[in-house]
């Protein structure tokens, strides 16, 4: 079986393709095993061949049955194949269904011809989509939809109201984008001037460029707007919101009313980021409803 691994460590020498491992077996009543069709990687992945997420992974690892070599991480978040066999508990997916998976990065990753997996991280593959294109979505559109449920944003809650979606030409945001204007929010969103394009095409209401405008500037003029704020809060200090994604970014939040609900980015270390990723309850369904099953 190829899979590609890491050592943990940040030299490139580090990534490596393996050929000689057997094709793992369902050992529990709620796991999938899915032929690998495409499988991608994510910016996480990076971060975990230099040994983000170790102790949390070393943990949860002593307990897994499929570890076949200790020394060694699996990459990939996301993936997409074709369901070899299940355990009799599962009920969403059958033998031969067309699916996509995804793992959270303290888990496996999924970048091998095999993959055994639970039945969460598994749902039906949409229709409309090629595998490689499946295997390029799952992870980035769960953080999306994280971000959006944790500022109480939903099909039946977003009607009508002012979203501020700062860098909206971001992979989570290019999907957050979509999720609130089909769910009929009024999108403001900063980008670069390389993002506009992409904006545009989204739908995007109002687009503030910050390499061209100042941003705090033109906050201020929409200050008469109630503006609810989806980003990824990197440090919330002293009423300031500081370092997105860019550097050196800040405004005060007066600018926002105490109205706006501000989604933190959940601290990072081993303890507090553990995310148990249920691709099947999210469903993603506005891509291609017709892959439900009853």
């Amino acid at each position: 079986m190829l899979k590609s691994t890491s050592f943990g460590a940040s030299k490139r020498e580090s990534i490596e393709v393996r050929t000689d491992l057997p094709i793992p077996k369902i050992l529990k009543e709620n796991e999938v095993l899915i032929k690998v069709i495409a499988a991608g990687l994510d910016n996480i992945d990076l971060l975990v061949t230099k040994g983000y997420g170790r102790c949390i992974r070393s943990h949860i690892r002593e307990n897994n049955e499929h570890i076949q070599d200790e020394s060694t991480i699996i990459m990939g978040r996301e993936c997409s194949g074709i369901v070899l066999n299940i355990g009799k508990d599962v009920t969403t997916v059958s033998k031969g269904d067309e699916v996509w998976a995804v793992s959270a990065y303290c888990l496996e990753g999924l970048m091998a011809e095999y993959v055994v997996i639970k039945e969460n991280q598994v749902a039906l593959k949409p229709k409309n989509l090629t595998f490689e294109a499946a295997a390029s979505m799952p992870y980035t559109a769960i953080q999306a939809c994280n971000a959006l449920l944790k500022a109480s944003l939903n099909s039946k809650s977003t009607k009508g109201k002012r979203i501020l979606l700062v860098t909206g030409n971001s992979p989570v945001g290019l999907f957050a984008m979509q999720l609130l204007k089909s769910w009929g929010g009024d999108v403001t969103t900063a980008v670069p001037t390389a993002g506009l394009p992409m904006c545009h095409e989204l739908g995007a209401d109002d687009v503030i460029v910050y390499t061209v405008t100042d941003f705090e500037t033109e906050l201020r003029k929409r200050k008469t707007m109630m503006l609810q704020v989806v980003a990824w809060i990197k440090k919330l200090k002293q009423g300031m919101l500081t370092n997105f994604w860019w550097d050196n970014f800040s405004y005060d939040k007066e600018y926002l009313y105490m109205t706006s609900i501000f989604v933190e980015e959940e601290k990072k270390n081993d303890r507090n980021f553990l995310t148990t990723v249920r691709l099947q309850k999210l469903r993603l369904s506005l891509v291609d409803d017709s892959t439900r099953k009853e």
